[in-house]
This record gives structure tokens, sequence and C-alpha cells, in this order.
């Protein structure tokens, strides 16, 4: 969804967008940093600040700071799942709980759709392949299903658009990551011209400007910076809200506001 107004900057929305991800991403290592530990009499511990070695392991079962230390053997854990998703088991044959079986984590590569184009006539398309632990490579591919028209929003103007880049993602869980980036946004647009004219008064001895405006499709490119989050919403399938803010005034120099469903494989 297109937020279009006319001569104004963009460089300011970003900053702010970024401070409001990092205020989520504060609180949400505090609900999602936690380990868990499988006891070989059956039961579970969900601990926080857990070691990681010796014959006696310390963790807390709050992520208070003021909360003391509990100890725990090693002979009395069966296994243990750390917050990053990785496990360590202490007597290999004995099977986890099955309610506690460790979440899918996301595969490499992402493919879906753009919803707003759609209520504009336009069909857009994204595939983004991770190509690191926190980088993704993402394309969108945009383009108008019917005339284009010049006195339309972004959406509505545009014929085609490629956008290219590339995603950092700072914080990411088994449900949601959050991501900031920046591409290459190239497409071809209806492009209004203005020309200006003297026009001379004889009655009022006095000139004045008047104009005329033709159209006509234009190519250009500009860099665009985003930031996202993107959360489960069944199994493989994915949502993302993203915040495109355009780096330079030039054509196309809209804040564009996207909601899209990709799904994971």
């Amino acid at each position: 969804m297109p937020v279009n107004y006319k001569g104004y900057i963009a460089k300011p929305v970003l900053p702010l967008f970024l401070v409001l991800l990092l205020s989520i991403s504060l609180t949400s290592q505090k609900i999602y940093a936690q380990s868990v530990i499988y006891k070989t009499d059956g039961t579970t511990i969900k601990a926080y600040h857990l070691t990681k070695t010796g014959h006696t392991r310390s963790y807390k079962l709050s992520d208070d700071p003021n909360t003391p230390f509990l100890n725990i053997r090693r002979s009395e854990m069966d296994s243990v799942r750390y917050e990053d998703g990785s496990m360590e088991r202490f007597f290999s044959n004995i099977m986890l709980p099955e309610s506690e079986t460790p979440p899918v984590k996301m595969r490499k590569n992402l493919i879906g759709i753009n919803l707003w184009p759609v209520f504009y006539g336009d069909f857009e398309i994204l595939y983004e392949r991770r190509i690191g632990k926190h980088l993704g490579f993402k394309n969108n591919f945009l383009f108008r299903l019917s005339n284009s028209n010049l006195y339309g929003n972004y959406y509505e103007t545009v014929d085609y658009t490629i956008n290219s880049g590339l995603n950092y993602y700072f914080l990411e869980s088994d449900l949601f990551r959050l991501g900031v980036g920046a591409a290459y946004n190239f497409g071809q647009y209806e492009y209004m011209e203005y020309l200006y004219t003297e026009v001379y008064e004889p009655y009022n001895n006095y000139y004045y400007n008047d104009y005329t405006t033709s159209s006509e499709k234009v190519t250009s490119g500009t860099v665009v910076l985003n930031g996202s989050v993107c959360a489960k919403i069944h199994d493989r399938l994915y949502i993302t809200f993203e915040l495109d803010v355009p780096l330079y005034n030039k054509p196309p120099a809209d804040v564009v506001f996207k909601t899209e469903f990709a799904i994971n494989f």
C-alpha cells in the first residue's frame, strides 16, 4: 500500500521505524531467550542463563537479574535444548518428550506475493534466498496488468518494477524475525511533464506564466531502505510487514508499505 505525499522528504521516516523495531527486539529477547532442560525423571525445566559446561549446571527460573541461581547435576539431565535451538544429549537411548519436540526451523527460501498491488490491478511476486546466518537476498517483481494511470498512486502509475537487495535480520526466533535492508528499485512509470510559457495580457499590460502538460513513460531507479517484521502463521506459511523508504526524492519516490504472504521451503 503506497503512502504517497508530494514533496515529502522520506529520510526522517526510516530512523523512527528502526527505533520501533529496536524496542520490539529488546522486549522479544526477554521473551524467547530461554533453554529447556529435560530431566531423566520425565519432567522439564524452562531455564534462563543456563551454563553449558561442568558436571553441575547453574540456571535461573526467571529472567529477573535479582533471581538466585539454582544448580542441577548433569546426571539428572537427559538432554537440553538451548535458546538458540541447539540440542545436547547426555543419555542417547532416552527419547525426548513428544510435547517438547524442538520447533521446525525456517528454511532458506521464501516465495510469495505482496497483497496491496492486487487491489490496484498489479501483480507483485517475491523471492528471497537465505545466503548467510542473518542475511537474505530478496527480489520483488511487479507487473501492471492494465494500463497505467497518470493521476494515480504508486501502484497505478508504475508499469513494472524490479526491486533487488540485501536484508539483515538482527533478531530471529522460531516465530518471527526483525530486519533492515537496502535495495535498488528500478522500473518504468507514467510521468507528467510541465511545459511553462510566458503569456502577455494586453488588457492589463502584464505578463504571466501559463503551462501545459504532457505524459510519457520514463524508466528510472532509486535506492530504497527498508525495515521489516516477518511472522510465522502456520507451518511453512509466513507474513511480512515491510516499510520501504526511498533514499532520494526522484521518481519513483513514494514511501510504500507492503504486506507479503510467502511459503517457506
